[in-house]
């Protein structure tokens, strides 16, 4: 009989779990299990890989070599976004994972987004993603997969905040200092870009649009809320390619009021979902207030 290879996730092994895991090899016949930790994972993204968009590894190892996961002790600070995230990835590559509830769950911050925008086959920037705890001696990998600069940014940050351009280790370094295990970042390619849209997709349509430019040439952020430029236009104008992804990503996400961002590459004009917003700023005396109270009042009228 072919051996079953099943690897155990937590955050530490001692006596108690070593015990359960010994009993399990003696009573179970073909069976080889892995003890990992999650410090230990890294999780890689290029949706340019058509093939193959997500690679997870433990160790080094590719976790799609394991029949099966086991999540131990993921409900703590800076965990659960992760198992959430690799819940998806697994499920994607149809590997049994243990608890079923995990699958469940459709919406999470920016690592969770990611992952699925990218299984989904929807671009987004090149990523990697390494615990806390071991980034900053990961520096040399990041630089040589995403170049000079990347992004830095914290993965339940918002408005723009927690989010760093970086060029060398020092800059890498200095804004990590201060981070605790509870911080997850993501590490993302820079893209070059005039700006972002914002769309506003509300019931899973695309219903009002913006172009939003940083005022400040040195930040690489456009956000409105530091300051960034907001110019609405029509969705003719942000054309139908920007539209149908707005709507696919707020579909898969199952959000009703949605904020989507997209940055365009100004080199090859390739458009990356940044990040999907479930409770998205709305700008008064706009097409997004309108778009607002239209979606409220259709579904209030459904009660009359």
């Amino acid at each position: 009989m072919k051996e079953k290879k099943i690897l155990f996730l937590a955050n530490r092994y001692g006596v108690n779990s070593n015990l359960l895991l010994d009993i399990l090899e003696e009573n179970i016949n073909n069976i080889l299990i892995k003890r990992g930790l999650y410090q230990n994972l890294e999780i890689r993204l290029d949706t340019s890989n058509k093939q193959n968009p997500v690679i997870v590894t433990i160790d080094g190892k590719d976790i799609s070599h394991y029949n099966m996961v086991v999540f131990r002790n993921w409900i703590k600070p800076g965990k659960k976004e992760l198992v959430h995230s690799l819940g998806k990835y697994l499920s994607y590559k149809k590997i049994m994972f243990i608890d079923d509830f995990i699958k469940d769950v459709s919406f999470g911050p920016k690592l969770f987004q990611t992952l699925v925008l990218a299984i989904h086959g929807i671009d987004v920037p090149k990523t990697i993603f390494i615990p806390t705890i071991n980034i900053i001696n990961k520096y040399e990998d990041i630089k040589d997969y995403l170049g000079l600069p990347f992004v830095l940014k914290k993965t339940t940050s918002d408005k723009g905040k927690d989010n760093y351009l970086i060029n060398n280790f020092s800059q890498f370094k200095k804004y990590l200092d201060n981070s605790d295990d509870s911080d997850q970042y993501l590490c993302q390619e820079f893209i070059e870009n005039d700006g972002d849209n914002r769309v506003l997709v509300t019931n899973f349509k695309a219903t009002s649009a913006e172009l939003r430019v940083r005022k400040d040439k040195s930040d690489h952020r456009n956000n409105a809320s530091l300051g960034g430029i907001e110019k609405f236009i029509t969705l003719t104008e942000l054309g139908s390619e920007k539209v149908n992804l707005a709507e696919k990503t707020a579909s898969i996400f199952k959000i009703n009021i949605c904020g989507v961002d997209i940055l365009t590459n100004k080199s090859n004009s390739t458009h990356y979902i940044i990040e999907a917003n479930a409770s998205p700023e709305i700008t008064f005396k706009s097409t997004e207030e309108e778009s607002t109270i239209s979606y409220y009042r259709d579904i209030l009228d459904k009660f009359n």
